[in-house]
């Protein structure tokens, strides 16, 4: 496989974005989002509200027709597409996607009613600081037309953890931050709230929890001592912060995941680690995935994914048989936390 490693993980630049933003597409003049605009079109118009069709959409109606998109990047880095997109006579189809003069065509399905979101990993290295041109089109030979109701554009920023054993903060700081600042918080405070409410659940269940929630109260100026640097229950994390949907005690099918990216929401996942022995142990490790390669002709295990890892300064690409059975050597998926799927 060749080298696909994303630049650092760090807050480290400036204006960087973690979050989705959608460029509404039941408009005829559909208004720019931060980043993303409707740059061009050919053989392509908008269509308005009819029939069973509740919201315009722009309609690509010939082969070759295509509908351009600006993508505008502060410094280069990979992002997630996201087109929600229909054949506008139902069945399957195919588009082309240009990234840069970069090209390839991929297939979607279309729904029974209703229109699909698909999405695709654009890496760091077809991306470039300034503007960038998106396109997509019909095949040559399509024989249908394509509705097009939104584009997004998706990137998640995990922050690396702050202590030793703060993965489960760091990911659900980053998971903050990733909605919106008005709900973001710092990994101490995260810690704080999650062990002062565990205390305050002590205190109500006749239990001495004074000197935990007075240790607690220091774990933004002194993290690293023992009584702030604790692991902790992500699924509990998650559900304290409001934003976990549910959790599942498996690693998901890579149908499962491609449909939770398609919706704009990041992984979270629990590996556990094995002893000398090869069996699991009680330890274990969160981590986010952010991304899902295209099927690969060897096999799904072979498929890539791409892992933001708290304890890591660059996100990685690794195939979804190794993420499953064998993270790092010595890991197991074994837990998937799904979240909330929030309006910016």
């Amino acid at each position: 496989m060749m080298d696909m490693q994303t630049g650092p993980l760090s807050d480290s630049v400036v204006g960087s974005f973690s979050g989705v933003e959608t460029l509404d597409l039941s408009t005829p003049d559909p208004k720019p989002s931060a980043s993303l605009s409707l740059n061009a079109r050919d053989g392509a118009s908008f269509q308005p509200a009819s029939g069973e069709q509740d919201s315009g959409v722009w309609r690509i109606d010939r082969a070759g027709g295509f509908a351009q998109f600006k993508l505008r990047l502060l410094y280069q880095h990979g992002l997630v597409l996201i087109c929600e997109l229909r054949n506008a006579a139902g069945g399957n189809g195919a588009v082309v996607i240009n990234v840069n003069g970069s090209e390839w065509r991929t297939d979607f399905e279309t729904p029974a009613a209703g229109f699909h979101r698909q999405s695709w990993y654009l890496l760091h290295h077809l991306l470039q600081p300034g503007d960038n041109l998106i396109t997509l089109s019909l095949p040559p030979d399509a024989d249908y037309q394509l509705l097009l109701k939104s584009a997004s554009v998706m990137r998640f920023k995990l922050q690396m953890q702050q202590q030793t054993k703060w993965c489960w903060a760091a990911v659900t700081t980053s998971l903050l931050s990733f909605f919106g600042s008005e709900s973001a918080l710092t990994q101490c405070q995260v810690v704080r709230k999650c062990f002062d409410q565990n205390g305050q659940q002590a205190q109500a269940a006749n239990t001495d929890s004074a000197a935990t929630r007075k240790l607690v109260m220091d774990c933004c100026q002194s993290g690293n001592v023992e009584a702030c640097n604790k692991t902790f229950k992500l699924s509990q994390a998650l559900e304290m912060m409001g934003i976990l949907e549910t959790y599942e005690n498996r690693a998901l099918t890579l149908a499962e995941m491609r449909e939770q990216i398609s919706r704009g929401v990041p992984l979270a996942i629990r590996i556990g680690w094995r002893d000398r022995e090869g069996k699991l142990s009680s330890s274990g490790h969160f981590v986010t995935v952010t991304a899902v390669g295209p099927d690969d002709p060897r096999g799904e295990d072979q498929t890539w994914i791409r892992v933001a890892d708290p304890n890591d300064k660059v996100a990685s690409y690794i195939t979804y048989g190794a993420l499953k059975n064998n993270y790092k050597c010595q890991g197991q998926w074994t837990h998937t936390y799904l979240i909330k799927k929030e309006t910016r």
